[in-house]
């Protein structure tokens, strides 16, 4: 009898933590709005990056966390983790600051692999937000480019 009490016990605890999300909730979208050099040792460089959380959803999201690897040019390049709580509102946007490591060894494969005559870089951000009473993270992916600012001769 102990069993099958604590089966149901376990059974409305699961059931209940999935109910704060909505059955039919739509990804949001996370993209980079900036990026800038913070620290730059021998081994690794430290970014503060701008990340704008577009939410296409009738419901606020609440963000406890967040995870995300940053590829560019198909080529590993920063991670980064956030732990700052953000609400983002119900079709809304919001931005939210987070710091990226890079690896000596992945800014070297990016210099040495770039052409001379490349106009833009792809990149190519995904990760995880952590939702406040939802018992899975929910997945991002997003593939973008960036134009390559040329310095052209003037006169």
């Amino acid at each position: 009898m102990k069993k099958l009490t604590c089966l149901y016990v376990v059974l409305a605890l699961l059931i209940g933590g999935c109910t704060g999300l909505p059955s039919k909730m739509e990804q949001p979208t996370v993209t980079i709005s900036s990026i800038n050099l913070l620290r730059a040792t021998f081994l690794e460089q430290t970014y503060q990056m701008q990340l704008r959380i577009q939410n296409p959803n009738d419901f606020a999201l609440q963000i406890d966390g967040l995870s995300y690897e940053l590829e560019v040019n198909d080529k590993p390049f920063a991670k980064g983790l956030s732990n700052k709580p953000i609400t983002v509102p119900q079709y809304g946007t919001e931005l939210l600051e987070v710091e990226g490591i890079s690896t000596l060894a992945s800014l070297l494969r990016q210099f040495s692999e770039m052409d001379k005559t490349q106009t833009s870089m792809h990149y190519h951000l995904k990760g995880k937000l952590n939702l406040r009473n939802a018992a899975m993270p929910i997945p991002f992916d997003y593939k973008g480019e960036v134009a390559i600012p040329t310095r052209e001769k003037t006169l």
